[in-house]
């Protein structure tokens, strides 16, 4: 009986002590929690100043209308959104690259005591794509692309070769902003190709991008080149060039069509096919 009473005293003590130490710990995340909200409402750390570098386009007005509404109220009633520790940086970054599809890149950086730093990386136009699934109207749906194939913002449709044009012909979305419309390795390609062939005075008026992964290259004197998005543009270019050079040669306006989907069977003889009009 002794040996029992003895077990419920230390199981005793042992809440009493449990209590002391859960009340302590209480008291002591109280206080914590306390002095931290104090230190995020002191007026010091509450943004005052917004800077933004690398924009062009984008006007900072804008920028900072959104910014200013992400930081406006407080977090539970408590913690006040400006403080330039706890803003919703993310947040705004994210709603920016939705907002505007021209920004590449963003990031935002605290200067402190009050101020944030947001620095802005643009797209730049690479291309114009057009949706030509409508070929009876005359007004295409025309976005700028950048050199990964990204639509980010609508344009009017440009005559002449201020830009590399694409037309779009194959069972996909109608063109759109904010997503990708060509690979970046299949642009990189096309564009390659495109800038050989203008190299030899040949100007290509647009590029048309077909099914199973066809391209037409429409030249400025009326003819086309046909290319496979597998083939190697180094290799086509070649290919095009013992054609017009060795087998064409001065009937070149004669032309409706150089077919260069097959590659090489050897060296210094094409498997490419051609026809005259």
């Amino acid at each position: 009986m002794k040996k029992k009473r003895n077990f419920n005293s230390f199981s005793k003590n042992n809440k009493r002590k449990f209590i002391i130490l859960s009340a302590v710990v209480f008291v002591l995340i109280i206080m914590l929690s306390a002095g931290l909200i104090y230190f995020l409402r002191v007026e010091s750390f509450k943004i005052q100043k917004i800077s933004i570098q690398g924009n062009a386009l984008v006007s900072k007005e804008n920028i900072n209308a959104i910014v200013s509404d992400f930081i406006q109220g407080d977090y539970l009633r408590l913690v006040p959104r400006e403080n330039i520790f706890v803003f919703p940086k993310n947040k705004i970054a994210e709603t920016l690259k939705v907002k505007y599809p021209r920004i590449r890149d963003i990031s935002i950086l605290r200067n402190l005591p009050n101020t944030i730093l947001i620095k802005i990386i643009e797209r730049k136009s690479a291309a114009l794509f057009c949706d030509n699934k409508d070929k009876s109207s005359q007004a295409n749906n025309c976005v700028f692309i950048d050199e990964d194939g990204y639509a980010f913002e609508k344009s009017p449709f440009f005559s002449g070769d201020i830009y590399i044009k694409f037309f779009d012909e194959r069972d996909s979305e109608n063109v759109s902003l904010g997503r990708q419309l060509i690979s970046k390795n299949q642009f990189e390609k096309v564009v390659k190709f495109a800038n050989f062939v203008k190299s030899e005075k040949i100007n290509i008026d647009k590029i048309i991008l077909e099914k199973d992964g066809l391209y037409k290259f429409y030249t400025t004197m009326g003819w086309y080149i046909l290319l496979s998005s597998t083939n190697d543009s180094g290799t086509s270019f070649d290919n095009l060039k013992i054609v017009l050079n060795e087998q064409v040669k001065d009937r070149v306006s004669n032309l409706e069509y150089v077919d260069l989907r097959l590659e090489n069977a050897g060296i210094g003889f094409s498997k490419a096919y051609y026809r005259f009009k």
